[in-house]
């Protein structure tokens, strides 16, 4: 009984020590709105992969691009592109992003 005992007090006294420790998560995009601009230029002709994309808007070095499934880069302009519907994608420096259904003729 006096082994239960003391091992009550000594649980006890470890859980009494314990400070409860809580963090407040926050949304770093709430609030953020990024709005897609570009420049879209056509193909020369049906079935030439030439043309392309470039994004206009928003810009600066704290921005990344990229189109589709690729990875994001500093670049903005996309070329080589055949005539369809791509997905453009801006990340700012907090992760938000943005994106935008764009067409090539």
């Amino acid at each position: 009984m006096k082994a239960l005992l003391i091992l009550f007090l000594f649980t006890g006294f470890l859980f009494s020590n314990c400070k409860k420790n809580e963090t407040t998560l926050t949304n770093p995009c709430a609030g953020v709105s990024l709005t897609i601009t570009v420049l879209v230029g056509v193909t020369s002709a049906p079935g030439v992969a030439d043309g392309a994309i470039t994004v206009t808007g928003p810009l600066g070095t704290n921005f990344l691009y990229k189109i589709g499934t690729t990875d994001y880069t500093g670049n903005r302009t996309f070329s080589g592109l055949a005539a369809g519907t791509y997905t453009i994608t801006v990340r700012n420096a907090e992760g938000c992003t943005a994106t935008k259904q764009v067409t090539v003729l």
